[in-house]
């Protein structure tokens, strides 16, 4: 599946699998450029609307869980 208007959905399968490794080493990477790091869009990390690739419109579309807080502790955990 893919999002309505051309935005990828994320693997959270997949990311789970590896312990989120990609996110860890995306915000670290982040940190070492900056302060303070800004999440937005905090509302697919609980869940997402999800739209077959093809639909033109987004009447077949499905609400998906996303990693919820266990992505957050992760990073908690593994960033410091």
């Amino acid at each position: 599946m893919d999002n309505y208007g051309g935005n990828p959905l994320y693997d959270w399968e997949y990311h789970k699998y590896t312990n989120y490794k990609w996110w860890i080493k995306r915000i670290k990477y982040c940190y070492n450029l900056y302060d303070i790091v800004r999440i937005d869009h905090f509302r697919g990390f609980d869940e997402y609307f999800s739209i077959p690739y093809k639909s033109k419109t987004a009447v077949n579309g499905t609400w998906e869980k996303g990693p919820g807080i266990e992505l957050f502790e992760q990073l908690k955990k593994r960033i410091r």
